[in-house]
């Protein structure tokens, strides 16, 4: 029993688990005008992606909104870029401009976040993410209240996630909108040539044990 026991711990450095890091990126491509009052977004779907809910598990995600600040008649630039004191109040030549206020949503960030002025470039949202079972948003069936509800957004579980912007006003132009994770992935390692040689060397050994013992047996 010993040396079965010696040979059962000689075979375990054989069996390991590999970890490996990864980044998955899915972008969804918009390439539309903000209209006041409306806007854009998408749920997005990581397993189509390669995310796997049952080795993987996300340790950084990554929220990417690129924009670009359309100008007008209306709308020269931003208030901080002018001097409202060089320009009388009636006077024709006077610059006309305006901020962009925006409200992203996320149930990964921020439910609700108000940005005061969004310009041309990215506006960036990101967090360190610790793997969780439980549901970033539960919806309601709100026309049937008997329905239970049912979990819409998990993105570790289902890798759904969702990200939404809505505009103030009709200055700025979406590009796109990038969701990226990071994630470490678990593999268990097929077992390797010595191990299976010495798989079979046990098993002679334990066959010729037995066999052995029963002619000692007979014998007596």
């Amino acid at each position: 029993m010993r040396h079965i026991i010696s040979v059962l711990l000689l075979s375990l450095p054989f069996f390991s688990l590999n970890a490996s890091a990864m980044l998955i990126t899915e972008t969804f491509v918009v390439e539309k005008q903000l209209v006041k009052g409306s806007g854009a977004g998408h749920i997005f779907e990581l397993i189509s992606a390669g995310y796997s809910p049952a080795t993987d598990s996300i340790t950084n995600i990554k929220l990417t909104y690129d924009f670009t600040e359309i100008w007008s008649l209306a709308n020269q630039g931003d208030e901080d870029q002018y001097n409202d004191e060089n320009y009388p109040e009636f006077d024709e030549n006077r610059p006309h401009y305006e901020d962009e206020p925006v409200t992203f949503s996320s149930w990964i960030f921020n439910w609700r976040d108000w940005h005061g002025d969004v310009d041309t470039g990215l506006t960036v949202f990101e967090t360190d993410w610790t793997r969780s079972n439980y549901c970033q948003f539960e919806a309601f069936d709100w026309q049937d209240e008997e329905k239970p509800s049912w979990c819409a957004l998990n993105i570790d579980v289902a890798g759904t996630a969702n990200a939404y912007v809505t505009a103030e006003n009709n200055n700025l132009w979406l590009h796109s909108i990038t969701l990226e994770v990071e994630v470490d992935r678990v593999e268990v390692t097929e077992p390797n040539s010595f191990l299976l040689l010495g798989l079979g060397l046990f098993a002679v050994w334990l066959l010729r044990g037995r066999r052995a013992n029963r002619l000692s047996y007979v014998a007596a």
